[in-house]
């Protein structure tokens, strides 16, 4: 049936060529993000057809350019691209138009007879995996915060809302990861609880939750630089998944437990130095490390590694040392459990050791039942054991 549009308006025109087999699951996929854009403010209509040879066209009708990208920015439908590429198409193009004029013929008005009435079609949920929605979500909302970062470019600084404590702000990119979250992580599964970091309080539920770092790194990213990003895990009693993305390096993380980590889809596998003084390692310095901690754990660590540096972000210092950049990171006090439950897991599943840092002892294992953390990620167990040999050596 050809839609009655009204002009001017857009048009998003998707060209594309389908892959073989996935009949049933490509239809209902279609089916179900017609039914979401048909709920978003302007969208106009959509029409579609496709030949036996399986060449496609889809237009979709939006009032204005906003309404179209904020349909584009849509979490649920980055979702379907994502499952799009990987199982649907084997080539597409969108192309994106103004309608100026529009003008044609009827048939049916033309004789007398009625329009031929549609029927709607339900739409039926498509599942995709966890770790890609969560891949998706991430890679939706670091996008946006990193247009706003650049848009900002001028005065980063006027991004900054309020300061939150001692070495933390609070972001305008901040409140709108948060915001984004809540929303799409309940269409995600309602059923389970949210630890943010921006909520107004934090308790770890008991069974599975969703712990995320809307903005790691929120210093780097009020000053323009590169060095932060945007962290999601779920746990249940140990974290299960995991992805962060930073989005000036366009690197994507994700690990499931028990199936490795990946780096934009390629797997890492640790290996680094075993020896400290050739090490080159990563610390957080910031105002609550006391002289004691700095003494106990930084002190011994940075003396002896071959250098030392400091990244102001826990994603950042997680991808630097999955590339093999840097051969340990510590963080041993300030921390929180939404700066660790991703970047634990995914150093743990490259086979990395991720262990435990707190005021009075080093060396045990992560615990995921309190919000307060320090850590000790190490690119391997021989390197490790010399950490914790040089923080008993003083």
């Amino acid at each position: 049936m050809v839609s009655e549009i009204p002009v001017p308006c857009h048009a998003v025109v998707f060209a594309s060529r389908r892959t073989a087999g996935h009949a049933p699951e490509y239809a209902q996929a279609a089916h179900r993000l017609e039914a979401r854009a048909r709920t978003f403010p302007g969208f106009l209509g959509l029409e579609s057809a496709r030949d036996a040879e399986g060449f496609g066209l889809t237009v979709s009708y939006w009032r204005t350019e906003r309404d179209l990208m904020a349909w584009k920015a849509d979490a649920v439908h980055t979702l379907a691209q994502v499952a799009g590429r990987e199982r649907f198409y084997a080539a597409y193009e969108v192309r994106v138009a103004r309608v100026e004029r529009v003008y044609g013929y009827r048939a049916s008005e033309a004789e007398g007879l009625p329009a031929a009435a549609s029927t709607p079609t339900p739409a039926p949920t498509l599942e995709i995996a966890l770790i890609d929605r969560l891949a998706a979500l991430a890679r939706t909302i670091g996008d946006e915060m990193l247009a706003m970062q650049q848009a900002a470019a001028a005065e980063p600084k006027g991004l900054v809302l309020r300061r939150k404590g001692p070495g933390d702000l609070v972001t305008l990119a901040d409140e709108y990861s948060h915001r984004e979250l809540v929303k799409c992580l309940a269409e995600i599964d309602p059923s389970l609880p949210l630890v943010l970091e921006e909520s107004a309080a934090h308790e770890i539920p008991k069974g599975a939750f969703f712990v995320c770092d809307e903005l790691d790194g929120t210093i780097n990213y009020s000053r323009g630089r590169p060095g932060w990003g945007i962290s999601l895990a779920r746990v249940d009693g140990v974290p299960t998944h995991g992805v962060f993305y930073l989005p000036v390096h366009g690197a994507m993380v994700t690990a499931v437990r028990g199936e490795g980590c990946r780096i934009n889809g390629v797997p890492v596998h640790l290996s680094g130095v075993e020896r400290l003084t050739d090490a080159v390692a990563s610390c957080e310095l910031n105002p609550h490390h006391h002289l004691k901690l700095r003494r106990r754990y930084i002190d011994p660590l940075t003396v002896a590694a071959l250098t030392t540096t400091v990244p102001a972000c826990s994603v950042d210092a997680a991808l630097e040392l999955l590339r093999g950049r840097t051969d340990l990171y510590l963080n041993c006090r300030g921390a929180k459990i939404w700066d660790f439950a991703a970047t634990a897991l995914a150093v743990t599943e490259a086979g990395g050791t991720a262990l435990a840092i707190t005021d009075d002892a080093a060396g045990a294992d992560l615990r995921w039942d309190a919000v307060e953390m320090g850590v000790l990620y190490v690119a391997n167990r021989i390197l490790a054991d010399e950490c914790l040999a040089a923080f008993e050596a003083l």
